[in-house]
């Protein structure tokens, strides 16, 4: 981790003025920083005060894992008061709770399967860990977009790993498993559930709790993976890798837009890794097969 000093970064945060403010939840708040000159920006979260064991268990987690999935920890400081400040990967493009109040159309809805596929690879990262990690709040506003507007998973405060410590069940009504009322159902099932609840969110453009009938096609395959995903009986769910090659087979192909891929592959993405972006002559539409689910570099590294 990189090493900041808690001056540097109240400088930086302006004493933690609002102008810096970019979110705020039961455990504290968090602020952009600008540090080392100009060269990091990263996301300072301010515990509350009556959430250190929170952060504390953010830190324990974060110290120990890494992924391209998943909003990083950059370093730790420590105020003039003993509390810890986390710094982590700055995400500039919110999250994906403020995207939901519309229902999909066709040109949005495989942006929509390709986040559900990059957070459906965090949570398979994070239960392939040893000892597996379990997220336990996985939900539309712990999902934010980086500055190429990649899905991450965020906020790690109620991870736990599996056969730890038991705790007390936690998580958020409307995405929390209705079978998980103790440490003794502490599966990953239990994020397998709230996943679910997410790409059901994400097929219908409604908020948890609020779903109606969500269509055929792409969109009723991603709603038929999230009801398996949020079945009462913890042992009838899929596992995460299956969800994620279910998910990826329901938008293998779709149709895009030509002004869309034509602003793509004037980025480089005529071919990644092997696949094309196929133009079909005489069409006004062209096909894309899987590209936006890479996670390459602009130069398809």
């Amino acid at each position: 981790m990189r090493e900041f000093s808690y001056d540097e970064v109240k400088a930086a945060t302006k004493d933690f003025s609002l102008d810096h403010l970019i979110g705020k939840g039961s455990h504290g708040c968090v602020y952009k920083a600008i540090l080392d000159g100009g060269k990091v920006v990263v996301a300072v979260k301010k515990p509350s005060v009556v959430a250190p064991a929170h952060i504390d268990n953010e830190i324990d987690i974060l110290s120990s894992y890494n992924s391209r999935y998943i909003v990083n920890l950059i370093g730790v400081v420590t105020d003039q008061g003993g509390s810890q400040l986390l710094l982590l990967d700055y995400m500039p493009n919110g999250s994906l709770e403020k995207f939901l109040p519309s229902r999909p159309n066709q040109s949005e809805l495989a942006w929509r399967a390709s986040v559900a596929i990059q957070v459906g690879r965090a949570l398979v990262g994070l239960h392939r860990a040893n000892p597996p990690i379990i997220h336990r709040d996985v939900k539309s506003a712990n999902i934010l977009f980086d500055e190429r507007w990649r899905a991450r998973l965020a906020d790690f405060s109620l991870a736990v790993r599996a056969g730890g410590p038991g705790r007390p069940a936690a998580g958020t009504m409307g995405y929390i498993d209705p079978g998980y009322i103790g440490p003794d159902e502490l599966k990953p099932g239990v994020d397998v559930f709230s996943f679910g609840v997410v790409v059901m969110e994400l097929v219908s453009g409604r908020r948890a709790m609020e779903m109606g009938e969500v269509g055929e096609g792409v969109v009723g395959r991603m709603a038929a993976v999230a009801l398996r995903c949020v079945e009462t009986n913890d042992g009838r769910r899929p596992g995460m890798e299956e969800v994620v090659e279910e998910l990826e087979r329901a938008i293998e192909r779709v149709w895009w837009p030509l002004e869309v891929v034509r602003r793509w592959v004037r980025r480089g993405l005529r071919r990644r890794g092997g696949r094309r972006v196929k133009v079909v002559r005489g069409a006004t539409r062209i096909v894309c097969r899987k590209h936006l689910i890479e996670d390459s570099d602009e130069n398809g590294n």
